[in-house]
């Protein structure tokens, strides 16, 4: 045999041997603990006896500190076991009170007393030598106590404070396996067993998919029940059992976690049930531990009224408060319902459609910038030192609320997933149910974290939920709406097995967020991004700075029907108008002058317009009598010009080859969008039809070389980068 083979061979049995010893409570020494305390407490007292002999003083001092020592370590041994059953918890107790009780006896009485020599007795001079009633009191009552605690040792057999009745659970579940150790955790509140399947007949995943029949054993609700994967044996798994609700209380938001501070610090979000505090990060970091972490965008998910908006008003908080982040928060549907406590705060706040749209389609153009200006200065991604001069890049957080309302069917979200990270941005999309025709399947998939609240159902929690979490047992739908901040989260840098562990959100106080805000916040886009967002951003801040952004306004701006160029006839009363819609303030946006009559008076007819003196003989040739000219009659017909006649048909390769350079001349132009109308000439001097067209541009969609936008027909048109002159090559 060689040396390795028998080195090999004894490490084995070594560690055959220490489990063995683990498994059988700990060999004798469990037994022999309490026999040595009983044997040391004489020398505790003849110490305790010695100083107080000194003086009168001392033996005040060390008869009160004696006694503290006792009171001490009952009060102590009461806390310390409070997660173990009320038994071994007054056992516990009352045995270290009657030790502290025996050594203050033995203190103020004495262990030995003076006796006589008689050289004919020596027993008796051995006898009186001792203190009768303090020795008979350690001697009988002692062992005693000693014995209980080797009865309740061999009852237990295996250390733990059950019974060895967990195999019959087993079986009852359909698991054949050994529970190998069972825990209480943060303070009785959960227990947590440590269950070895048969190897080689069942596997972690079978104990995975009996929690519903655990449950019922225990008589506990379903959720209640989690079964984690042992990483690196999957033969074995972690079940922890939380018998009741540790979330019922709301949270107060504590306040913020590290203002002025870099946005690489962890953000609080909420509190676990195992009372550790939930956190998550935005940016990567190259040296975290154990293991680098991305930067991350988050689904965020979950039905109405679950507690979603409250979440990311926590996160935005946090966010603000930071020295190095800015946020984008968009709500064209809720407008500033939500983030109205922290509205100051908010960098670019999109609350009208229209700023929403124009924002989002900007997005590619603020990836591109900030990407080459992050690359200029030597960053692969961005990290704390990018907020520092020369490269002044702040890290960007952009929100969705109501994101279906926006990104349905947007294929551009896709190609903004994929490049965004890169450019220090995280994205939060928030709706209440990400299936595929409310986000694309690749966006959902290039999102990476989820924080789902509760869902309506099973199958909406796949949407923002890994199947690694499900199956541990995170159950989103048994909370619907009825418990608004319950939820879960998946974050880069929180480890997997916690993924599964229910959450609350913390609540936050409006006025106090109001104040964070205030104090900490300081709004303001960093150069590059600023100009990146173009109009849509400067208009903002302009808005700010003279007062009359959304959140500004004490009141709604209302347009008279006058104001809009309409003629004021006799006001609407409310009542009157069927559709309860007060007439003279009723807005309409889609109210516009085709002709370019910003005024918008006489829409889409001829500029007439009566003189103040008019001419005499002006009008006399009017007969208001005379019937409207027959259509008929050519003098009372409006002939229009026949269109121009279509050039010769190109080839379909000419024909490509031109719609890619018009695109590119449209894109070097500034043109961010276009639309089927915008190509109407342009098809009729290649002598194409509008079915091609339309195929064309999908085909162009497809490729990648254009994006489907929020509005039906209109197509994205790419940033071209530093350099580039064509979308495709022709």
């Amino acid at each position: 045999m060689s040396p390795f083979t028998k080195t090999r061979r004894l490490s084995r049995d070594r560690s055959i041997g220490r489990d063995r010893y683990r498994d059988s409570g700990g060999g004798t020494r469990p037994y022999v603990l309490p026999w040595s305390i009983w044997a040391c407490m004489p020398v505790a007292a003849l110490l305790f006896r010695s100083f107080s002999t000194a003086s009168n003083t001392a033996a005040v001092i060390v008869g009160a500190v004696a006694a503290a020592v006792a009171v001490g370590l009952s009060a102590f041994t009461w806390h310390v076991f409070t997660p173990r059953g009320a038994s071994l918890r007054t056992h516990a107790t009352a045995s270290i009170a009657a030790a502290g009780v025996w050594v203050l006896w033995s203190t103020a009485a004495g262990l030995f007393q003076p006796s006589t020599w008689v050289w004919f007795h020596p027993i008796d001079w051995f006898l009186g030598l001792f203190n009768g009633w303090v020795w008979g009191a350690w001697l009988l009552l002692g062992p005693v106590l000693a014995i209980t605690w080797n009865l309740r040792r061999g009852a237990r057999g295996d250390g733990n404070d059950t019974h060895r009745n967990d195999g019959g659970l087993l079986e009852k579940v359909g698991i054949a396996g050994t529970v190998k150790r069972v825990e209480l955790e943060a303070g009785g509140t959960r227990v947590k067993a440590r269950v070895a399947v048969e190897p080689g007949e069942q596997t972690a995943a079978d104990v995975q998919s009996a929690k519903g029949r655990i449950a019922s054993a225990l008589q506990v609700r379903e959720s209640a029940v989690r079964v984690n994967r042992v990483p690196g044996n999957f033969a074995e798994a972690d079940v922890i059992v939380v018998p009741r609700d540790q979330l019922q209380t709301p949270i107060a938001w504590p306040g913020p976690l590290a203002p002025g501070e870099s946005i690489a610090v962890e953000i609080p979000v909420g509190r676990y049930e195992d009372a550790e505090t939930a956190r998550l990060w935005l940016p990567g970091d190259r040296h975290a531990k154990p293991a680098p972490r991305n930067a991350t965008h988050y689904a965020l998910m979950g039905a109405s009224g679950s507690g979603k908006s409250e979440g990311a008003l926590t996160l935005c908080t946090e966010v603000i408060t930071r020295a190095d982040a800015s946020v984008i928060y968009s709500d064209p549907v809720k407008g500033i319902q939500t983030v109205a406590p922290i509205a100051a705060g908010i960098d670019l706040l999109l609350t009208d459609p229209k700023t929403a749209v124009a924002a989002y389609r900007r997005l590619t153009h603020v990836i591109a910038a900030r990407t080459h200006h992050l690359g200029r200065h030597g960053f692969k991604q961005w990290e704390p030192a990018a907020a520092m001069e020369p490269c002044g890049l702040k890290y960007l957080l952009y929100i969705w609320e109501e994101a279906a309302a926006l990104l349905a069917n947007s294929g551009l979200f896709v190609q903004i997933t994929e490049q965004a990270r890169s450019a220090g941005i995280s994205l939060i999309p928030s709706m209440q149910r990400m299936s595929h025709d409310r986000m694309d399947t690749s966006a959902r998939y290039n999102l990476g974290g989820g924080w789902c609240f509760g869902t309506g159902d099973d199958i909406s929690a796949k949407f923002a939920l890994s199947e690694q979490t499900l199956d541990a047992g995170a159950a989103p739908w048994e909370w619907k709406d009825r418990k608004p901040g319950y939820s879960y989260l998946e974050a880069a840098g929180v480890p997997e097995d916690r993924w599964a562990i229910p959450l609350r959100t913390y609540l936050g106080d409006p006025d106090q967020q109001r104040e964070a805000v205030a104090e900490f916040g300081k709004p303001g886009l960093d150069p590059v991004t600023a100009e990146a967002f173009g109009k849509v951003y400067l208009d903002y801040r302009q808005q700010v700075t003279e007062g009359a952004a959304a959140w500004q306004s004490p009141t709604p701006t209302r347009i008279t029907m006058a104001g809009a160029g309409l003629p004021n006839h006799a006001a609407v009363d409310e009542d009157d108008d069927p559709d309860g819609v007060d007439a003279d303030s009723f807005e309409d946006p889609e109210l516009f002058d085709p002709d370019g009559d910003a005024e918008g008076d006489d829409l889409d007819g001829p500029d007439f317009e009566v003189p103040e003196h008019p001419e005499p003989g002006f009008g006399d040739d009017i007969d208001p009598s005379k019937d409207i000219s027959d259509p008929g009659d050519d003098d009372g017909v409006i002939r229009l010009l026949d269109p121009p006649p279509a050039r010769p048909g190109m080839s379909t390769s000419a024909a490509r080859a031109a719609l890619r350079r018009y695109l590119t001349d449209l894109a070097a132009a500034g043109h961010e969008t276009v639309e089927p109308k915008d190509l109407v000439e342009f098809r009729q001097q290649i002598g194409r039809g509008k079915s091609w067209l339309s195929d064309e541009l999908r085909r162009l969609v497809d490729d990648g070389l254009l994006t489907d936008e929020p509005d039906r027909g209109v197509y994205g048109l790419p940033a071209l980068a530093p350099g580039e002159r064509t979308l495709v090559p022709a």
